[in-house]
Formats: C-alpha cells, structure tokens, sequence
C-alpha cells in the first residue's frame, strides 16, 4: 500500500496492488492450504503471523515474482493486505527471518503428511483425473558450500544433467497426472541416485496415494528393466515406457525397416506444443503384433518431427568428431602419439564420444623418415664425410571419409522409437 497527497491537501490517495494474487488467496483458500500445515506443522501462537500463514506467503511470492527468499518486507508492502490474506498489522510484520523459520518449521515438521494430504484435496476438489500418471526426474546443481556446515547432506556427484560432472548434486523425482500436469508425489534423492532404482517405491507411494494399482505408469527408459517391469505387472499396475536401445529386440526391428519389411499406419497428426510455428508433425505405427521376449507389448512408432531432429544430430555429430580427427592429425609423432596402439585409441576415443564409429572409416598410415646418423659430435672429417650411417625413423599420418552408405542405411531408421507396455494401447 502506497500514499498519495491528493490536490486537496486535507485527502490522501490509497494505492494498493492486487495483480493476480485474489486469484491464487482464493485457491490457496479452497484447497485449505493453511488447514492443512496447521494439522501436521505446530506453531508458536505467540507469533503474529502464523506458520501456515507465512508458507502462504511464499506461495504467492513464487507464482507471482519467484524472487529469492529474502527482502520479503519491500516486496510485500505495497499489496494489498486482504488479497494475500493477511491482515495490516500481519503483512506488515512479515521479514525475511519469519520466513526463514517458517519454511524451517515446515522442513523439520511432517511435511511430507502435508503434500500427502494436500495432493488428495486437490484431487477431490477438481475430480482429476488420475488413470494416468507422468514420472520424470531432474538434477539441481549446486557449487559452494557453508562455513561450518555439519548437519548430513544428500549433495552428490553423479551423471549431470547440466552436463557439470565438477559440481555436486541432487536429484528431484516429480509424478504429476495426465489431466492438468497436477503435481502428485515427489521425493528427493541422493545426487548419485541413478533412475532405475527409484520406480518401484515410487509405485507403492502412488498406490497408496490413489487407493489403487490399475493406473497407467508413464516415465522413461529408465523404468524398462526386467525388474522394475516385473514387479509392476505383479501389482497389477500398467506402464508405458520407452524401450532402450540396448535391447535385441531393437536391432532386430531396424534391420527388418533397413530391408524394406515394416508398413507404416497413420495414426496421429499434431503440431509440436513446445514449437507452434513448425510443420505438422505426423506420427505413424509398424503394422503387426510386436512383443519382447518377456512377452511385453511393443509399438513402434515412427514421428516425422523426430526424423528431422535425427538427421540433425547425426549431422551435428558428424561434424564434431571430423574435427576432433582434423585437430588429431596436427598432434601426431609428438609426445605419446609416436606409436600405432596409442594413435589408434586416440581415433576411438573420438568416434566412440560423438557415436560415429560406424559412420567415419579412418586408416593410418605410415612411412619411414631417413636421416643421417653421425658418429660423434662435431664437423666429420674428410674420411668420414662418404661413410655416415643413415637412421630410419617411423611416421604416422591418418586418412579418413564419411561412409555416406552406411549413413544412407542408417537414414531408413531415423524417427523411430519403441513404446513397451503390458496392454493394448489400439
């Protein structure tokens, strides 16, 4: 709230800002947010704004500015009390330290009874649909660390996400449903928690959450092992996951696209959400009944979009490893590159790091260097000048092309991708 003096000297001019916070007070009030915290997270009465009015608070700071945890006191004071749902002598009580012990409270309190409780309020109050669930997980880098800091940490090192494997790390599992991407469950993990572990508890977490095991369990390839899938089936639970490419039955399906086997059915065309302005993108699925050896139903499906983003990597990748073989060749006979065994795991560790083993054929080459070798130092004498030795000293170059038949063959199975699951899906 802001003060004005009007023209007329005895009147003053209230300015308050609303923006979009009636809207989310109202929201915050029919999930019963502050019910909620205020059941599982005690609080010092003593205090003028409460626990659960105080994480309301950081509700709206992140939905509308997503500012960092500090200077609440400037950032609130100009709106208006009510549309927060506070009163004056409240908002104007809020700083940063009340927030810092709120969340802190909520941290150490039962908060993980409070997103339990809240995610089947929201699922009451707008009767989501929850037959199909999304699992995903990401990485949260961090760098630094606290002056004597003792309490135990979840920081790790592990495979980097943002692609720093010098930083440590945590790793964040979200499960949101199909209807709405409303957020169900989510857990923190270690930063060296690796994805194929985490599912199985993850389902047990939802079936309690849902009161049911028949939903449909969405995530990524991560989830495709015998294990995990194993263990879903024996619940009675249903999944759909993406096949990974180290499976036989991926090679065995290519080959037969490669030869020309595979009719393709149009089922789907749709632009791509995240790019509104590119082309339509059509998805297509191998005709015939498909299945793994564990007896698991597979898809294949073929995505016009993906085919482009295939060839583009390919070309990314192939233009990435001709120049790290180009910056080779300046290198070689120096330091440990004078010899076959070591130039060749050179070469290697470049096609192997921009997956182009099979599409650059590289040879090397060598030739032997004469020079003459004198006996001892200083200018020969007469006698000797038609008598030096000749020293022969072995040179390596390399040769290298793009196999543009094998790049060809590879071509015929850009865009495609397998989904696995244990029902009919058509």
């Amino acid at each position: 709230m802001t003060l004005h003096q009007s023209l007329n000297k005895s009147a003053y001019l209230k300015k308050i800002v609303l923006n979009a916070h009636p809207i989310i007070q109202h929201t915050i009030e029919r999930l019963k947010i502050p019910d909620i915290i205020r059941s599982y997270i005690s609080s010092d009465q003593r205090c003028i704004v409460q626990t659960e009015q105080a994480l309301s608070i950081v509700i709206h700071n992140y939905l509308t500015e997503s500012l960092p945890l500090y200077e609440f006191k400037d950032w609130v004071r100009p709106l208006a009390a009510q549309a927060i749902g506070l009163s004056e002598p409240e908002r104007d009580s809020i700083q940063d330290d009340r927030i810092g012990k709120a969340l802190e409270q909520f941290y150490l309190g039962r908060h993980k009874d409070v997103f339990f409780r809240l995610a089947l309020r929201a699922i009451k109050l707008f009767e989501l649909d929850c037959s199909q669930v999304h699992q995903d997980t990401t990485s949260i880098t961090f760098c630094g660390k606290y002056a004597g800091w003792s309490a135990q940490e979840l920081l790790g090192f592990g495979h980097n996400k943002d692609h720093r494997p010098d930083l440590k790390q945590l790793v964040l599992g979200l499960t949101v449903t199909a209807d709405g991407a409303v957020p169900l469950c989510h857990r923190i993990y270690d930063g060296n928690q690796t994805d194929d572990r985490l599912h199985p508890d993850n389902h047990k977490t939802l079936q309690k959450l849902l009161g049911r095991t028949d939903f449909i369990y969405v995530a990524d390839s991560k989830l495709a092992t015998e294990d995990n899938l194993s263990t879903i089936c024996q619940w009675g639970g249903l999944f759909v996951s993406i096949m990974p490419r180290t499976w036989k039955e991926d090679e065995w399906f290519r080959e037969k696209v490669r030869r020309g086997e595979i009719k393709w059915q149009h089922i789907l065309s749709r632009t791509n959400p995240r790019k509104p302005d590119s082309q339509v993108d059509r998805y297509y699925k191998a005709s015939g009944d498909h299945c793994t050896s564990q007896g698991y139903q597979l898809y294949w499906i073929r995505s016009t979009q993906k085919v482009e983003q295939d060839r583009e990597t390919r070309a990314r990748r192939l233009q990435a490893a001709l120049q790290g073989l180009r910056a080779l060749q300046t290198k070689l006979n120096k330091y440990r590159l004078k010899n076959r065994d070591n130039i060749d795991a050179a070469i290697q560790k470049i096609l192997k790091e921009h997956h182009c083993r099979d599409l650059i054929d590289v040879e090397i080459d060598e030739c032997c260097e004469f020079k003459p070798l004198r006996k001892k130092r200083g200018r020969p004498k007469k006698e000797e000048m038609n008598t030096e030795l000749l020293q022969g000293k072995t040179l390596y170059s390399i040769s290298f092309g793009v196999c543009h038949d094998v790049i060809k063959r590879e071509e015929k199975g850009d865009g495609i991708f397998p989904l696995i699951t244990r029902f009919a899906l058509y």
